[in-house]
């Protein structure tokens, strides 16, 4: 390659650098926008969502299932002994 070559590749690669760059700015300020709803409707609803978890896994401690796929749990355990 001559340098003519060489020096056009290098200011088109410099060009899309900065247009790479200019989109990942732009990328960041949207996401920060995004996440900032998301964090002050989490903070505003903290306590409801603390209480729903709780809920949750009080209801699903007590719970306990009768199949595991298509075998009833006491015949999976005693078939993997």
């Amino acid at each position: 390659m001559s340098v003519e070559e060489l020096a056009c590749e290098i200011l088109l690669l410099r060009e899309a650098n900065i247009k790479l760059q200019n989109e990942l700015n732009e990328t960041k300020e949207h996401l920060n926008k995004y996440l900032s709803k998301n964090k002050t409707y989490y903070e505003k609803n903290k306590e409801k969502h603390i209480e729903n978890v709780k809920k949750y896994k009080d209801g699903c401690s007590n719970k306990r299932p009768d199949f595991v796929g298509r075998f009833r749990i006491s015949n999976y355990n005693n078939r993997n002994r």
